[in-house]
Protein backbone atom coordinates (compact mmCIF):
# COMPACT_ATOMS: atom_id res chain seq x y z
CA UNK A 1 0.00 0.00 0.00
CA UNK A 2 1.13 3.65 -0.67
CA UNK A 3 -0.32 6.44 1.01
CA UNK A 4 0.36 9.92 0.06
CA UNK A 5 -0.72 12.48 3.06
CA UNK A 6 -0.34 16.79 2.86
CA UNK A 7 -0.70 18.26 6.24
CA UNK A 8 0.45 21.54 6.81
CA UNK A 9 2.94 21.27 4.12
CA UNK A 10 4.86 18.65 4.59
CA UNK A 11 4.29 15.53 2.07
CA UNK A 12 4.76 11.74 3.78
CA UNK A 13 5.00 8.97 1.45
CA UNK A 14 4.27 5.94 2.90
CA UNK A 15 4.75 2.51 2.57
CA UNK A 16 3.46 -0.87 4.25
CA UNK A 17 3.37 -4.20 3.13
CA UNK A 18 1.04 -7.20 4.62
CA UNK A 19 0.73 -6.36 7.99
CA UNK A 20 3.10 -4.50 9.08
CA UNK A 21 5.05 -1.37 7.71
CA UNK A 22 7.91 -2.15 5.14
CA UNK A 23 11.59 -1.56 7.28
CA UNK A 24 13.99 -1.94 4.61
CA UNK A 25 14.97 0.46 0.93
CA UNK A 26 12.63 3.19 2.01
CA UNK A 27 11.73 6.82 3.55
CA UNK A 28 10.98 10.10 1.56
CA UNK A 29 9.90 13.40 3.46
CA UNK A 30 9.94 16.64 2.51
CA UNK A 31 8.09 19.84 3.12
CA UNK A 32 7.06 21.71 -0.03
CA UNK A 33 4.89 24.63 -1.17
CA UNK A 34 2.62 22.50 -3.50
CA UNK A 35 2.78 19.55 -2.93
CA UNK A 36 -0.86 17.76 -3.19
CA UNK A 37 -0.66 14.34 -4.45
CA UNK A 38 -1.97 14.33 -7.78
CA UNK A 39 -2.22 11.07 -10.09
CA UNK A 40 -0.14 10.11 -12.72
CA UNK A 41 2.29 7.61 -13.93
CA UNK A 42 4.46 6.98 -11.60
CA UNK A 43 4.90 3.50 -9.33
CA UNK A 44 7.03 2.11 -6.28
CA UNK A 45 7.82 -1.40 -6.57
CA UNK A 46 8.79 -3.29 -3.68
CA UNK A 47 11.08 -6.60 -4.79
CA UNK A 48 13.25 -8.73 -1.62
CA UNK A 49 13.57 -5.95 0.08
CA UNK A 50 14.23 -3.08 -2.15
CA UNK A 51 12.14 -0.46 -3.94
CA UNK A 52 12.35 1.00 -6.91
CA UNK A 53 10.69 4.39 -7.56
CA UNK A 54 9.89 4.86 -11.52
CA UNK A 55 8.65 8.24 -12.76
CA UNK A 56 8.45 10.70 -10.12
CA UNK A 57 9.27 14.31 -9.75
CA UNK A 58 10.00 16.03 -6.65
CA UNK A 59 10.15 19.62 -6.58
CA UNK A 60 9.74 22.73 -4.93
CA UNK A 61 10.72 20.81 -1.30
CA UNK A 62 12.91 21.12 1.35
CA UNK A 63 14.00 19.90 4.10
CA UNK A 64 13.09 21.09 7.77
CA UNK A 65 17.06 20.95 8.76
CA UNK A 66 18.15 22.06 5.33
CA UNK A 67 20.23 18.84 4.76
CA UNK A 68 18.82 17.29 1.71
CA UNK A 69 15.70 19.13 -0.11
CA UNK A 70 14.12 17.07 -2.29
CA UNK A 71 13.96 13.92 -0.39
CA UNK A 72 15.90 11.37 1.57
CA UNK A 73 15.77 7.70 0.88
CA UNK A 74 17.41 5.21 2.45
CA UNK A 75 19.95 2.01 0.87
CA UNK A 76 18.40 -0.09 -1.45
CA UNK A 77 16.04 2.42 -3.27
CA UNK A 78 16.93 2.62 -6.96
CA UNK A 79 15.61 5.29 -8.85
CA UNK A 80 14.37 5.46 -12.41
CA UNK A 81 12.73 8.00 -14.95
CA UNK A 82 12.31 10.33 -11.96
CA UNK A 83 13.21 14.62 -11.62
CA UNK A 84 14.32 16.26 -8.75
CA UNK A 85 14.04 19.73 -9.50
CA UNK A 86 13.95 23.63 -7.89
CA UNK A 87 14.25 22.21 -4.15
CA UNK A 88 16.00 24.13 -1.53
CA UNK A 89 18.59 21.92 -0.74
CA UNK A 90 19.61 18.95 -2.49
CA UNK A 91 17.68 16.72 -4.68
CA UNK A 92 18.37 13.88 -3.14
CA UNK A 93 20.34 11.14 -0.92
CA UNK A 94 20.13 7.61 -1.70
CA UNK A 95 22.56 4.99 -0.30
CA UNK A 96 23.27 1.11 -2.44
CA UNK A 97 21.00 2.04 -5.54
CA UNK A 98 21.13 2.22 -8.99
CA UNK A 99 19.82 5.62 -10.20
CA UNK A 100 19.34 5.23 -14.12
CA UNK A 101 17.47 7.89 -16.35
CA UNK A 102 16.94 10.72 -14.47
CA UNK A 103 17.03 14.15 -14.00
CA UNK A 104 18.31 16.56 -11.38
CA UNK A 105 18.48 20.56 -11.70
CA UNK A 106 18.11 23.71 -10.47
CA UNK A 107 18.46 22.37 -7.00
CA UNK A 108 19.81 24.79 -4.23
CA UNK A 109 22.06 22.60 -3.30
CA UNK A 110 23.61 19.46 -4.53
CA UNK A 111 21.48 17.65 -7.64
CA UNK A 112 22.68 14.26 -5.57
CA UNK A 113 24.48 12.70 -3.76
CA UNK A 114 25.13 9.14 -1.84
CA UNK A 115 27.54 6.58 -1.50
CA UNK A 116 27.64 3.19 -3.28
CA UNK A 117 26.02 4.43 -6.57
CA UNK A 118 25.64 2.70 -9.90
CA UNK A 119 24.51 6.18 -12.14
CA UNK A 120 23.57 5.56 -15.83
CA UNK A 121 22.08 7.94 -18.37
CA UNK A 122 21.09 10.95 -15.71
CA UNK A 123 21.64 14.31 -16.15
CA UNK A 124 22.46 16.98 -13.43
CA UNK A 125 22.58 20.39 -14.31
CA UNK A 126 22.27 24.11 -12.54
CA UNK A 127 22.82 23.63 -8.77
CA UNK A 128 24.00 25.97 -6.53
CA UNK A 129 26.76 23.00 -5.49
CA UNK A 130 28.03 19.91 -6.87
CA UNK A 131 26.04 17.72 -9.54
CA UNK A 132 27.12 14.95 -8.17
CA UNK A 133 28.88 13.93 -4.96
CA UNK A 134 29.17 11.11 -3.03
CA UNK A 135 32.24 8.00 -2.14
CA UNK A 136 32.43 4.31 -4.21
CA UNK A 137 30.26 5.94 -7.47
CA UNK A 138 30.13 4.23 -10.77
CA UNK A 139 28.82 6.79 -13.18
CA UNK A 140 28.00 5.90 -17.33
CA UNK A 141 26.43 7.56 -19.97
CA UNK A 142 25.80 10.75 -17.93
CA UNK A 143 25.57 14.69 -18.33
CA UNK A 144 26.70 17.00 -15.33
CA UNK A 145 27.08 20.62 -16.61
CA UNK A 146 26.60 24.18 -15.45
CA UNK A 147 26.75 23.54 -12.10
CA UNK A 148 28.05 26.40 -9.59
CA UNK A 149 31.04 24.16 -7.97
CA UNK A 150 32.34 20.45 -8.92
CA UNK A 151 30.69 18.65 -11.68
CA UNK A 152 31.67 15.51 -10.15
CA UNK A 153 33.29 15.76 -6.28
CA UNK A 154 33.79 12.15 -4.70
CA UNK A 155 35.79 10.46 -1.74
CA UNK A 156 36.55 6.84 -1.97
CA UNK A 157 36.57 5.36 -5.62
CA UNK A 158 34.87 6.45 -8.71
CA UNK A 159 34.55 5.41 -12.13
CA UNK A 160 32.79 7.85 -14.28
CA UNK A 161 32.69 6.60 -18.56
CA UNK A 162 31.40 7.83 -21.26
CA UNK A 163 29.70 10.42 -19.82
CA UNK A 164 30.17 14.64 -20.56
CA UNK A 165 30.99 16.78 -17.87
CA UNK A 166 31.32 20.50 -18.91
CA UNK A 167 30.94 24.33 -17.52
CA UNK A 168 31.16 23.58 -13.91
CA UNK A 169 33.76 25.43 -11.84
CA UNK A 170 35.72 22.10 -11.34
CA UNK A 171 34.95 19.08 -13.53
CA UNK A 172 35.75 16.48 -11.29
CA UNK A 173 37.11 16.81 -7.68
CA UNK A 174 38.89 13.99 -5.87
CA UNK A 175 38.69 15.12 -1.95
CA UNK A 176 40.59 11.36 -1.43
CA UNK A 177 40.65 7.63 -2.91
CA UNK A 178 41.28 6.96 -6.43
CA UNK A 179 39.30 6.90 -9.43
CA UNK A 180 39.36 5.52 -13.29
CA UNK A 181 38.16 8.15 -16.11
CA UNK A 182 37.31 6.83 -19.86
CA UNK A 183 35.54 8.35 -23.05
CA UNK A 184 34.83 11.21 -21.02
CA UNK A 185 34.53 14.78 -22.93
CA UNK A 186 35.53 17.28 -20.00
CA UNK A 187 35.54 20.99 -20.92
CA UNK A 188 34.80 24.10 -20.40
CA UNK A 189 35.15 23.99 -16.58
CA UNK A 190 37.32 26.50 -14.65
CA UNK A 191 39.65 23.83 -13.63
CA UNK A 192 40.41 20.76 -13.57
Amino acid sequence: TVSLTSTSGVLVVQFTSGSGSLTTGFALQFTCSDCEPEAHESTVDFRNGESLFDGFTVQNGYDRNASFGGGYLLAHTDLLNCTFTNNLGSGVHVEESAVENCTFTHNGAKGFDGRKLTIRKCRSAHNSTYGISGSELTISNCVVEDNSSDGIYYTGNCDVENSIIRNNRYGIYLYSGSGKISGCTISGNRSY
